[in-house]
């Protein structure tokens, strides 16, 4: 899956604070366990664990009759707001200090870090947003 960019969207930002975002995956329940992965490419994500970091790389212009763009092919991909989807919607931050970009036209996020945190109800997400507000720690392991 490609991540868009434009001209103005080329600079990467740092996560000051963790930020919310979410995540559409396939899950599968084992004994003991909750299988989480990727739709498209078939990565393997564990709950409440720090993911290895990506290296961001943007390729070279795209150019089209539209204008030209920038895409970036390799990172973690998330929705900066609740999105409709056939998959799982799972809770997510995006770590502070993580690098990333944004798109507010597709509603999408690629990040070089990710933490996924529980499945999507309206509970887990208000506990969520109130926590982060509020600069209360989220608990994760990190690598």
């Amino acid at each position: 899956m490609c991540f868009i960019l434009s001209e103005p969207d080329l600079a990467p930002k740092i996560a000051e604070k963790d930020i919310i975002c979410y995540k559409c995956l396939k899950s599968a329940k084992r004994p003991n366990k909750i299988i989480l992965k990727s739709p498209y490419i078939g990565y393997t994500y564990e709950l409440k664990k720090l993911n290895k970091k990506i290296n961001l790389k943007i390729n070279p212009p795209y150019n089209s009759y539209q204008g030209s763009y920038f895409f970036i092919d390799k990172g973690y991909h998330s929705y900066i707001t609740d999105t409709k989807s056939f998959f799982d919607i799972y809770i997510s931050i995006i770590p502070k200090g993580s690098t990333y970009y944004q798109n507010l036209d597709t509603n999408e996020y690629v990040s070089n870090q990710i933490v996924i945190l529980c499945k999507k109800t309206w509970i887990n997400n208000l506990i969520t947003k109130f926590k982060i507000r509020f600069n209360i720690p989220l608990k994760y392991e990190k690598n």
